[in-house]
């Protein structure tokens, strides 16, 4: 079993990680000033730091992730992500679309 500290504001907590998958979460806060948090599987988070890092359409990060992963149907993969980037706009993590 893994033990680490880690910080969140003045307090420190000992974290036990019983997996040796690692956790995504992101902490957001929305319009309100209301914070939020919500786990992400890799490919969620890999779909953020993508998003955060380049220029790139959501669109167009997802047809590459299905790509990546060489899924039998490339739509499915796309769907959901696009899913998962309508709930993210509900919940202010990203604040809007362009197309290009």
């Amino acid at each position: 079993m893994k033990k680490s500290w880690f910080r969140m504001g003045k307090q420190f907590f000992l974290n036990y990680n019983h997996s040796a998958e690692p956790t995504y979460l992101v902490v957001y806060r929305d319009r309100n000033d209301k914070v939020g948090f919500m786990q992400l599987n890799q490919v969620s988070a890999y779909l953020l730091q993508t998003l955060r890092n380049t220029a790139y359409t959501g669109q167009q990060i997802l047809t590459e992730i299905a790509t990546q992963l060489n899924h039998p149907h490339p739509q499915t993969v796309i769907q959901g992500g696009l899913e998962t980037l309508q709930e993210w706009l509900k919940r202010d993590i990203v604040l809007g679309t362009c197309s290009k």
